[in-house]
């Protein structure tokens, strides 16, 4: 956040939703851009014109319309093109705060190619600045907007740049080359000289994306890949980030050499050597590397050693990256993690669960026969303090274990049994399925309790496709299993039914990584409505979809809304909806629809489902 918009969030009108909402909810706090809403912001937008600019205002301004921005409200091309040209009159302004946000605005906003030439001086003049800040922003800036023809123009200033004696100046011209490289090839492979300077030079962040960017010029090339790395695992890279991109850069030219004999691998040594590195992280990355190479057990075990140092660190996050490269190798060659088995034991009581289970399930993966009951009794005792994701990898570490010692079914199933009735979202219900017909397939001991288990589970299973599933591995099992009855009751199949709830992390890129030619967009009368809210709660219920960020709360007394849902349909699509929101009229709600898929004729579903519902 800019130094100057820390103190902003203290004003009483952007602090105001922090405030405790009543007695009931004191343990709650609550964004401090809560009830933001677009018209109003775009009525504060314009104080960009005022003569006197209030620098303190618009950063509070700018920063709404991020916000609003980054939370996927739609801005038509009339409202976009006006803030575009409200915000470029604050370049008048030379609050550095202010300016750096200006950056951000422009860069969101996108404009078009008849627009960037409204900002294309200002910024050049930036780039030009004696401020290394505005220098810095101004050249990340241009190279997001600007085409080809204006990129030839302004080649001479970003090649300067990049061997410029400030890191920070340097670091944006670089990584605005690798942006460019996508889409103007050419004219960045021209920049090699340069760039092979900034792959020498002292500063970190220089190197690593110098490295990064040399990379990608010739990632192509296989023989101009292999010369790279030859040449720089020499001895002439420093930085410990961009150390840690060469062991990537090496490990993949190793594996995509035709001849696979160890004796015949002169990069090996290099990574070998990495695993002596003063940097915690090249060690790491240099074992991480290795471990999922196809090597020999000698070559492997000084890996293996060294994570195991790391088990004992006082660090948690070594600890983690230690314990989890070992979960992963245990998977393919338990024999090589077994020495560390006394290390992972004592990682069971760690305080952070994550290690623990990863310890646990490691474990399940080496140890032996006797060791089995004491580590699911370990297992029972926390599982309700971790996560659905590492709830999976429990299950499944559970299911391989059943596999390797059949006679311990016993204690493996009341566990899974257990596990099915507890609290749990799709993914981690469907591993306790999958592992519990996997196992009645595998050991005929575990066929009658297998079936009891999931019979009882899908008489109040509210996931209809699990339902479905265990009826068709129940039917698919032999004649002579168990014989039970059942009351049916009546079930209707609704639309919401063929769809899966499953989130998204991050909105707005799953959005725009999204085909833009499988978007529908279409506008409908909801017709009169209690609120905004009972609206958004309706629509979502007939889609079946999953809220996103948090979208599914409205306001209140809002007059417009934007909600996120994703989800998967049947055959495995997925979907992306943006509803918006707003009143019409006394009550009146009208929604607008956009739906990106990966199947268009999914996306005219969506619209289908509506207009029917």
């Amino acid at each position: 956040m800019p130094r100057s918009l820390a103190g902003d969030l203290t004003d009483p009108e952007m602090a105001q939703p922090y405030m405790k909402k009543d007695d009931d909810d004191s343990d709650i706090e609550y964004s401090p851009f809560f009830g933001i809403e677009k018209g109003a912001v775009l009525q504060e937008a314009r104080a960009f014109h005022d003569p006197q600019l209030d620098a303190r205002r618009c950063s509070q301004v700018i920063t709404k319309l991020l916000y609003l921005i980054n939370q996927g409200e739609s801005f038509t091309k009339v409202e976009a093109t006006e803030v575009f040209f409200a915000v470029t009159k604050l370049f008048q302004s030379n609050d550095a705060g202010l300016r750096r946000l200006v950056y951000l605005m422009i860069k969101e906003l996108s404009p078009s190619s008849d627009e960037v030439f409204i900002v294309t001086s200002s910024l050049m003049k930036d780039m030009n600045s004696k401020t290394d800040m505005y220098r810095a922003n101004a050249i990340r800036v241009l190279c997001r907007i600007i085409d080809g023809n204006l990129l030839t123009q302004i080649e001479r200033y970003l090649k300067q740049a990049i061997v410029d004696k400030n890191p920070v100046v340097a670091s944006a011209a670089l990584v605005s080359g690798i942006h460019l490289l996508q889409a103007n090839p050419e004219i960045v492979k021209r920049w090699s000289n340069e760039v092979q300077e900034a792959v020498q030079s002292r500063a970190a962040l220089v190197q690593f994306h110098g490295l990064a960017l040399l990379h990608q010029t010739r990632q192509n090339d296989r023989l101009a890949v292999s010369k790279l790395v030859s040449s720089l695992t020499r001895g002439s890279v420093r930085s410990p980030l961009a150390q840690c991109l060469l062991i990537r850069y090496t490990s993949q030219v190793i594996r995509e050499s035709s001849n696979t004999q160890s004796g015949d691998r002169p990069f090996f040594d290099y990574l070998e050597s990495c695993l002596r590195h003063k940097a915690e992280m090249v060690i790491l990355e240099a074992a991480r590397k290795i471990t999922e190479m196809d090597v020999t057990s000698r070559e492997l075990a000084p890996a293996i050693t060294v994570l195991q140092l790391f088990l004992s660190s006082s660090k948690p996050v070594l600890r983690f990256a230690a314990v989890r490269t070992l979960n992963k190798v245990a998977i393919t060659r338990p024999l090589a993690v077994t020495n560390c088995n006394v290390d992972l034991e004592s990682l069971m009581s760690d305080q952070n669960r994550s290690i623990a289970t990863l310890a646990i399930t490691t474990l399940l993966k080496t140890g032996n026969e006797s060791s089995v009951d004491r580590l699911m009794k370990q297992i029972t005792s926390f599982m309700s303090d971790i996560s659905d994701e590492f709830k999976i990898v429990v299950i499944e570490a559970i299911r391989s274990l059943c596999l390797k010692f059949p006679l311990k079914y016993r204690s493996m199933m009341i566990f899974l049994s257990n596990s099915l009735r507890e609290e749990g979202g799709f993914e981690y219900k469907k591993a306790i399925v999958d592992s519990i017909v996997t196992l009645i397939g595998a050991i005929p001991d575990v066929k009658e309790i297998g079936l009891l288990h999931l019979c009882e589970f899908i008489e109040d299973c509210e996931f209809t496709y699990l339902s479905s599933q265990v009826d068709t591995s129940s039917g698919e099992a032999d004649e002579d299993g168990v014989e039970d009855e059942y009351q049916l009751e009546d079930l209707e199949i609704v639309s919401a039914d063929y769809m899966l709830r499953v989130a998204v992390s991050n909105f707005r890129n799953a959005w725009e990584n999204m085909d833009p030619e499988s978007e529908r967009v279409d506008e409908y009368g909801l017709g009169a409505r209690e609120s905004l809210a009972e609206a958004v709660n309706a629509v979502t219920s007939i889609l079946g979809m999953q809220p996103c960020e948090g979208t599914e709360v409205v306001p209140s007394n809002a007059r417009s809304h934007v909600c996120l849902l994703s989800g998967v349909y049947i055959g495995g699509v997925k979907v992306l909806v943006r509803l918006s929101f707003g009143l019409s009229g006394p009550k009146e709600v009208a929604m607008k629809l956009a739906v990106r898929s990966d199947d268009p004729e999914v996306s005219d579903k969506i619209h289908e489902i509506v207009a029917s519902g």
